[in-house]
């Protein structure tokens, strides 16, 4: 297992906008969560959301069923604030290889777990990814480009092809389209991401 990340400790002690994934706005997320399903109608669920203004995006566009799952509290809570009271947003603290969902959602979207994560970890996202997401339901999903950082956070990460991507679900899930995103961080460097969007495959 990898050494996890202190995430807590990272979201209590920087700013928001020192931390390199931070965007004022989110995409290209919410450009392909808009392509794929209408999010006023649709569950939708953010791994890693951390403090990401994704969920202020889709409240926006009236999504009724928002869930947001992330290992820090604190990071929850800077969202909570910032959206305000709303009963359509259900913040979790979890980790989410170990997390039990006990229910599926239309769209699983993750732009900030699954690159940091070993083998081991891998198997058990994947198996939360089949319980999570319903039949015809999709997964969008963004990690570092193999021409990407090579590390985060001072932790190392795994770099992935759209290809490699969609054989890493490949039990399951269909492939649905890819692309590539350069993300500019807030000092002005640039990280390649991949990004695929898959559908579930009825059981």
């Amino acid at each position: 297992m990898t050494e996890p990340v202190p995430w807590e400790a990272i979201y209590r002690t920087r700013d928001e906008p020192s931390l390199s994934w931070f965007q004022t706005a989110p995409e290209p997320s919410i450009q392909l969560i808009t392509e794929t399903v209408d999010p006023s109608s649709s569950s939708i669920i953010d791994i890693g959301a951390g403090t990401s203004r994704l969920a202020d995006a889709l409240l926006n566009r009236g999504c009724p069923d928002l869930t947001i799952v992330d290992v820090s509290t604190t990071a929850l809570d800077v969202v909570e604030r910032r959206v305000g009271k709303d009963d359509r947003l259900t913040p979790i603290v979890a980790d989410v290889t170990t997390w039990n969902p006990g229910r599926t959602f239309d769209l699983w979207h993750d732009r900030a777990v699954l690159h940091f994560l070993g083998d081991t970890e891998l198997d058990a996202y994947r198996a939360v990814t089949q319980r999570a997401v319903s039949a015809g339901g999709h997964l969008i999903i963004g990690t570092f480009a193999p021409d990407g950082p090579e590390t985060c956070s001072g932790r190392p990460v795994t770099r992935y092809s759209a290809a490699e991507l969609a054989d890493l679900f490949a039990d399951g899930f269909t492939p649905v389209s890819s692309r590539g995103h350069l993300h500019t961080t807030p000092n002005g460097s640039g990280q390649a991401f991949t990004w695929v969007t898959l559908r579930r495959r009825s059981a």
